[in-house]
C-alpha cells in the first residue's frame, strides 16, 4: 500500500502540486494529464528523487519491516552514454545491492524480453531512442521492485515494440503498484486497472477504469450535422454526404436526434481534463 497525503510542491513560486492525496494498492494506474499537470513531480517525489516540501508519503513495509523497493523508468535518459549497456545494467544492479549471480540472470531474462540481447556490448550513446527506452525499462525492473514507476515507457517505439513492452509490463505487474505515466492513451487503455487524471497540480479523478467510464456516461454524444459544431468539445468528426458524423463531449445533447455513446480513452481525457485545461 502507498499512501500519499496532502502533498504540495513548488518550483520557486510556481505550484506544481496542490494538496494531492492518493491511496494506491497493487494494480496498474494510468497517470494521465497534459504537459505541466504535475505528473513528473509526483513521480519524482514517490521515488525520492525530489525531497518533500509539504505532506507525506507512507509505504507499507514488507514482512521483514523493510520499505518496498522502487523501480523508476524516467522519461529522459542522460549521463550514461559512455557505458556499454551490460556494464550499465550491472552498475544499476550494484546500486540496488543485488547478488551478482542473481543480477546476471535477471539481466539475461529481461534483455531477451525487450530484444536487446544482441547489442549489450554496444555503448549506450550508439543506441537509438527506442533502444534506450527498452534499456531503461530493464534497469527499472531489476530486483523485482514492489513499486514500479514508468514515465512514457513506450515513447519512441514502433507499434510492434510497444505491444511487446505492454506485454512485459503486464507480465511483471502481479502484486505490484505500477504507475504508468504516458500520453499514449492506447497503452493506458490496454494496461491500466485504475485511472488518475491530473491537471494544474490537482487530481481531477482517481478511481477504477469502470468508475471513470460510468462517470463520463451521458456526456459523450454522436450526431449528424451539416457543419462543425462549436457549442461542445468535438472528439471526432467524420465527413459524410449530410455533412459530418460528430462525436462530442457536453453536459447535454445538442440535438434531440443525437445518441449517447460510450466514451473511448481519449474522450475520457477530454471529459475529465478538457474544461480544466482550457481554463
Amino acid at each position: 500500500m502507498l499512501e500519499i497525503k496532502n502533498i504540495s510542491y513548488k518550483y520557486n513560486q510556481n505550484l506544481a502540486l496542490d494538496d494531492v492525496s492518493l491511496t494506491l494498492a497493487p494494480g496498474i494506474y494510468g497517470l494521465i494529464g497534459p504537459n505541466g499537470a504535475g505528473k513528473s513531480t509526483l513521480i519524482h517525489l514517490i521515488a525520492s528523487v525530489l525531497k518533500l516540501q509539504q505532506g507525506s508519503i507512507n509505504f507499507s513495509s514488507d514482512e521483514k519491516g523493510k520499505r518496498p523497493t522502487i523501480g523508476l523508468m524516467p522519461q529522459m535518459f542522460n549521463g550514461y552514454n559512455h557505458f556499454k549497456a551490460y556494464q550499465f545494467l550491472m552498475y544499476v544492479a550494484s546500486l540496488k545491492k543485488m547478488d551478482k549471480q542473481k543480477a546476471q540472470q535477471q539481466i539475461k531474462t529481461l534483455v531477451k524480453a525487450v530484444e536487446l540481447e544482441d547489442v549489450m556490448h554496444r555503448k549506450i550513446g550508439a543506441y537509438s531512442s527506442g533502444m534506450k527506452q527498452r534499456l531503461m525499462l530493464v534497469q527499472a525492473l531489476l530486483d523485482d521492485p514492489k513499486i514500479l514507476i514508468l514515465d512514457e515507457p513506450t515513447a519512441g517505439l514502433d507499434p510492434f515494440q510497444r505491444i511487446k513492452i505492454r506485454q512485459l509490463i503486464a507480465s511483471v505487474a502481479a502484486n505490484k503498484i505500477v504507475m504508468l505515466a504516458t500520453h499514449i492513451m492506447s497503452d493506458i487503455e490496454m494496461l491500466a486497472s485504475h485511472y488518475i487524471f491530473m491537471d494544474k497540480g490537482k487530481i481531477r479523478f482517481a478511481g477504477t477504469v469502470e468508475a471513470a467510464y460510468q462517470k463520463a456516461y451521458g456526456h459523450v454524444y454522436e450526431g449528424v450535422y451539416d457543419h462543425l459544431i462549436t457549442e461542445a468539445t468535438i472528439s471526432n468528426a467524420i465527413p459524410n454526404p449530410q455533412g459530418y458524423v460528430i462525436r462530442y463531449i457536453h453536459d447535454i445533447k445538442l440535438s434531440s436526434e443525437d445518441v449517447i455513446v460510450k466514451a473511448n480513452a481519449e474522450e475520457l481525457f477530454l471529459y475529465f481534463l478538457g474544461a480544466h485545461h482550457a481554463s
